[in-house]
């Protein structure tokens, strides 16, 4: 019996189950067919050339809340989200008829951020945002990029219609302010971005303080003007603020170091002058900084060591002045196990930035002081300052660095170290260059201009195989991370005897660049592999020997300077080749014999091949084969006495020769002047 009875509850048991399983099926319900409808008349108006939308599909997938972007409730089946950031549409076109079908009361979130590039056309806008007001569950709206400026009334709609806001994003398209804004109803925002709209009437602006759940303020690029508004004073609860890339002019105020809770603080870009007050030790909760491209001035306070929190802080081009290592001593002050600062997002390897400061003394505590782990930094960049010393040899720490600038300080000595770019021009630098410069395979830009270097130029330069390929491994930006997003990296290069600078295309360029050193001996053929270059300025240095002949090789050379040499020999034949050429300088030297004859070579200005013992176009003062000792062309004058025109001289001598010749018998012998008048007779009278 007792069998019988546990079979039973058995039965029981697993009927309840597979009921409960029914009704938790049934309660699945997809989405309303209106809802489908409206996202099917949305998706007409868009061009979905990368087929994003493929899934919106209602033959192969019936249930709208399967589709891409679109987030379903699980009970209702009705649309709580869209995430889509918007492709081109077929025109210019109002988007609120594509939105009014889409307006549903359920949504939560909306995200119709517009692109980039399709935007500058003025392709997407929005007439009115009256279609907010169904929207009364909404948390989420992103529609920057979207042109909002005849949307006048965005301000009172949200205002009073999104009990429920959460996150705003209007960045970045004509955003019109309105009337101020006296009663503040929206108690739940927390971020607000409304960037780099430009706004003229900013102190319309001063309802963001009633704002008192905020934590997330963006309003970089508002076009703000003087010192920093005192509205801002009491949103002391606020965690992330960018004021980035406006007017500003005034010191940073003393009241926004009270901002206990801030984590990200930017205010680079502005005109803010003064000290960094050690007051900022209050903000006991940073983690990045951003104060560069200022006109601050004076030391880093020490107070900045206790930040224990701080792993980014960017300072580059202001005028801070004290030395590198007591300013690293005060950034390691936390802990003797801290790392030094870098600028990064999250875990991705980036860059420091110091430059354009007064920085004073040597790297080694920048370098080797305290560093128990290999840094991850990418970029490193200490260009112009009053750095001093020798560069120490504690490269091996890091590894991940792609990008040094050292470039206009006072550097001495020869260590260098394994980069893509490698700018030490200007310094002091002296030496030879060592052998182990030839494991620099991916150096794409090898600038040594103006420093003291001497010796021979390595023949083991073809192992820079970065310069023997054409084309970058990168692509044609070089990029990291930072706190206002991707950055790419700029350098200024002497390229065609111009100083230029290059950012998005700056994994592109390949330069060679030795000049104004003491490098003597013969240009090694070694230089001629390197057949991606695009410029060799080897100019101002004691090179001897000719030009290697094969260096038509290097098809993609467009700038080429010997200039100030003691080169010798002739012109090579095969620079003839040289098709891309459009900026030559062979002057002063020591060539002879003619110049080749191509459209580039001929092309070029006779200043090109000043000073040397050169015949041929485009010099126009030479006839001969270019090899007689005594002529030497260019802008210096005439060498060892003036040009001899034989042509002339051949005339009046050529002319006495001929007259003695046939006049001189008739003068000289009696019988021939009888014999010549004979035949004039004779002659006259037939």
């Amino acid at each position: 019996m007792a069998i019988i009875i546990l079979l039973v509850l058995i039965i029981l048991a697993i009927a309840d189950v597979n009921s409960s399983n029914e009704i938790s099926s049934n309660s699945y319900s997809a989405c309303p067919e209106n809802e489908k409808q409206a996202l099917l008349v949305f998706k007409e108006g868009l061009i979905d050339d990368a087929n994003r939308l493929a899934s919106w599909n209602p033959h192969h997938h019936p249930d709208c809340c399967t589709w891409f972007v679109v987030v379903c409730g699980n009970m209702t089946g009705h649309i709580l989200s869209l995430n889509l950031s918007l492709p081109p549409l077929d025109d210019t076109v109002d988007i609120d008829s594509y939105l009014m079908p889409l307006a549903l009361p359920t949504w939560e979130s909306l995200n119709l951020r517009g692109e980039d590039k399709f935007n500058e056309a003025g392709l997407l806008y929005v007439e009115s945002l009256q279609w907010l007001s169904g929207l009364s569950l909404l948390k989420h709206l992103d529609l920057s990029l979207v042109d909002l400026s005849r949307a006048s009334n965005w301000l009172q709609l949200v205002n009073t219609r999104l009990p429920s806001f959460e996150e705003l994003h209007l960045s970045n398209y004509h955003l019109q302010l309105g009337r101020p804004l006296l009663n503040v109803n929206l108690s739940t925002l927390a971020v607000l971005d409304l960037s780099y709209n430009f706004f003229t009437n900013q102190m319309n602006l001063g309802w963001v303080s009633k704002l008192n759940s905020l934590v997330v303020l963006n309003l970089a690029g508002s076009n703000f003007h003087g010192p920093i508004p005192n509205f801002f004073r009491n949103m002391t609860s606020l965690r992330h603020l960018d004021l980035s890339y406006n007017n500003f002019k005034s010191s940073i105020p003393e009241w926004l170091y009270r901002f206990s809770s801030l984590q990200v603080l930017s205010l680079s870009a502005n005109e803010l002058q003064g000290d960094i007050s050690s007051a900022i030790f209050n903000i006991s909760t940073l983690n990045e900084i951003d104060l560069s491209w200022n006109d601050l001035e004076g030391k880093l306070p020490r107070a900045v060591g206790n930040l224990c929190n701080l792993r980014s802080i960017v300072l580059s081009s202001v005028r801070l002045n004290q030395d590198i290592s007591h300013m690293f001593e005060i950034l390691s002050g936390c802990s003797s196990h801290s790392p030094l600062p870098q600028i990064s997002m999250g875990s991705n390897p980036s860059m420091i930035d110091l430059s354009n400061n007064y920085f004073l003394g040597p790297l080694f505590h920048f370098l080797c002081f305290q560093l128990n782990a290999t840094i991850g930094t990418r970029v490193l960049s200490l260009a112009n300052n009053l750095l001093s010393g020798e560069i120490p040899d504690c490269w091996i720490k890091w590894q991940s660095l792609q990008v040094l600038r050292l470039d206009g300080n006072r550097f001495t000595g020869q260590d260098l170290t394994n980069l893509i770019i490698l700018i030490l021009r200007s310094n002091k630098f002296g030496g030879s260059i060592p052998d182990h410069l030839c494991a620099l395979t991916s150096l794409h830009i090898f600038d040594l201009a103006d420093n003291n270097f001497f010796g021979s130029i390595p023949r083991c330069i073809n192992n820079f195989t970065a310069m023997v390929r054409g084309s970058g491994s990168w692509g044609n930006a070089i990029l990291y991370a930072a706190i206002a997003g991707p950055l790419s990296e700029s350098a200024s290069v002497v390229m065609k005897g111009q100083l230029l600078e290059y950012d998005s295309t700056l994994n592109l360029v390949k330069v060679l660049d030795f000049s104004r050193n003491k490098f003597s001996g013969k240009i090694p053929h070694e230089v001629t592999s390197l057949q991606g270059l695009q410029s060799l300025n080897l100019s101002q240095n004691h090179l001897s020997g000719k030009i290697p002949e094969n260096i038509g090789g290097m098809k993609s050379l467009e700038s080429l300077d010997l200039s100030q040499n003691q080169l010798s020999g002739s012109v090579p034949e095969s620079m003839s080749s040289m098709t891309f050429l459009s900026h030559l300088n062979l002057s002063p030297n020591n060539f002879t014999g003619r110049i080749p004859t191509s459209s580039q070579l001929q092309s070029f200005n006779e200043s090109c091949y000043a000073g040397n013992h050169l015949c041929g176009s485009p010099l126009k003062d030479c006839k001969g084969s270019g090899n007689e000792h005594g002529v030497r062309n260019g802008g210096r004058g005439i060498g060892e006495g003036q040009e001899v025109n034989w042509f002339y001289v051949s005339m009046p001598l050529g002319f006495v020769s001929g007259f003695w010749c046939v006049l001189g018998p008739l003068v000289i012998s009696r019988q021939w002047r009888i014999m010549y008048f004979r035949f004039l007779e004779q002659m006259w009278w037939k």
